[in-house]
């Protein structure tokens, strides 16, 4: 009976999809480092950087319309007319972007990378990213994900179709390509039948309040992804297309280990703001610590579990074998990142936005500080992951210790600490940094992850039976 309900749950529906497009991100991943060899995917990994910077760029009228959305939802005509407006500031944001790369390609810079000669591309998926972007949180507010799974799995199965017909240069004009065909696709799905109509009107006060919303919003939730993502920046600005390859290779891996608990976080996340809202002292340290009984177990089985794979991937792609410190290094920087869930849902309850973007802001200028450090030093770039985890160390201290002051139980910093690390988890965590010193990656990568079960064994199963709980009650959706 619990099987069946585990099986016909909307939770597991919407994870099925997502998992599935998680795990052929994975292979075109992997598949694409092998198959595009070192120095293109360097190539590759720039393009997607820019394609990255590209896209917070064009969430400005994202992040407002998901907001204003939501709470006009039932107001047909002035939706009608905030999406025209939005559109019109989306257009305006991508004529700027596109610009700018051009001006980038005259300017002869990143030549490194042939960016002027995959300029046009690059334009192409900027215009049509930017404006599915801005229809896929259209589709989320009004709740069709069957059009939202279409577009996070036509894009990866196209360039998944396209590894098996080309390789090195050729792969990666078929990869961007097929990138752009897929995207048009999804415009394609996403223009049809859409639940608002599209009027491209400019209204300089709906607007400004639009641009003025999404600036703010964007700022929030942009200086959180920036910690990784200027470090990759740095990596490509003073490194080689091939030393960016093994960087950028280690992060995709360590992020797509996480994207698994990504998804479950994805949909619990407004259920925990409104539970968050209003409670009490012990109430909101206690579901707190319920949301690190159950989600920050399942976060270290997976990082443990992922050093076990690590052969696997060496056998797979020998040219890769100098990302492997990197990857534990990242792996270990998304563990804490991901450890601070539950306190960065309590502190944005209370709207506290700003002091989180405060850390982020902090956290970044240590990555930049430390990787600086580094190249003037002459520390190899198959270390420059440690600047990551030690902003990643900062950001969950002060994000967690902000969490508890905000729910009225200031604690001290040893207190913090071995509230955050207690021995049962940090041993394991002390093992992993060790085995980056040595090359006995099966031996180090087994004790850590035996040593771990032992230690935690009955946390992991409580986790299960409260995961398994939250998925089988089709009530833990509604708030």
């Amino acid at each position: 009976m619990q099987l069946k309900r585990i099986i016909t749950s909307q939770v597991t529906h919407y994870a099925f999809g997502r998992y599935l497009s998680y795990i052929i991100l994975f292979v075109v991943s992997i598949l694409s480092a092998k198959y595009l060899d070192v120095y293109y995917f360097g190539i590759y990994s720039f393009i997607l950087l820019l394609l990255q910077y590209a896209t917070y760029v064009g969430h400005i009228p994202v992040y407002s319309l998901n907001t204003i959305l939501s709470e006009k939802k039932g107001k047909k005509d002035f939706c009608n007319v905030i999406w025209s407006n939005s559109l019109f500031i989306s257009v305006i944001v991508t004529m700027l972007t596109v610009v700018i790369m051009i001006l980038f390609s005259h300017f002869n810079l990143f030549e490194k990378y042939q960016f002027k000669k995959h300029l046009f591309p690059i334009c192409l998926l900027i215009i049509i990213t930017n404006f599915n972007g801005l229809y896929a949180n259209l589709y989320r507010v009004y709740g069709n994900l069957r059009k939202l799974l279409f577009f996070q799995l036509i894009i990866p199965s196209a360039q998944f179709v396209v590894l098996f017909f080309a390789r090195h240069e050729q792969l990666l004009f078929l990869i961007l390509a097929s990138t752009v065909v897929a995207n048009m696709l999804a415009l394609f799905v996403f223009y049809k039948n859409q639940p608002l109509s599209v009027v491209f009107s400019a209204n300089s006060r709906l607007l400004s309040i639009i641009f003025k919303r999404g600036i703010g919003l964007l700022i929030y939730n942009v200086t959180f992804y920036l910690i990784i993502l200027s470090s990759r920046t740095i990596v490509a600005t003073l490194q080689t297309p091939e030393q960016l390859a093994h960087y950028s290779l280690a992060n995709n891996l360590a992020g797509a280990v996480f994207m698994i608990v990504g998804a479950m976080a994805y949909i619990y996340y407004p259920k925990l703001i409104n539970r968050f809202s209003g409670k009490s002292l012990i109430e909101s340290i206690s579901l707190l610590k319920r949301i690190e009984y159950t989600y920050v177990p399942i976060c270290y089985f997976l990082v443990f579990s992922g050093f076990l794979f690590i052969p696997c991937i060496l056998w797979l792609l020998p040219n890769y074998a100098d990302m492997i410190p990197n990857l534990k290094l990242l792996l270990l920087a998304q563990l804490f990142f991901n450890q601070c869930f539950g306190s960065t849902v309590l502190l944005i309850s209370h709207k506290k936005e700003r002091l989180l973007t405060l850390h982020a802001i902090v956290s970044i200028a240590i990555v930049c500080a430390c990787l600086m450090f580094f190249w003037l030093t002459n520390i190899h770039v198959n270390y420059w992951g440690i600047a990551v985890l030690l902003a990643s160390f900062y950001y969950i201290l002060l994000v967690s210790y902000s969490a508890y002051s905000t729910a009225g139980n200031k604690i001290s910093h040893s207190t913090l600490f071995r509230s955050i690390f207690p021995w049962r988890l940090l041993v394991p965590i002390l093992i992993s940094l060790v085995s980056i010193a040595f090359n006995n990656i099966i031996i180090f990568s087994m004790t850590t992850f035996i040593v771990f079960l032992l230690l935690n064994y009955n946390y992991i199963l409580k986790a299960v039976r409260l995961g398994t709980t939250y998925i089988v009650d089709e009530k833990s959706l509604h708030f």
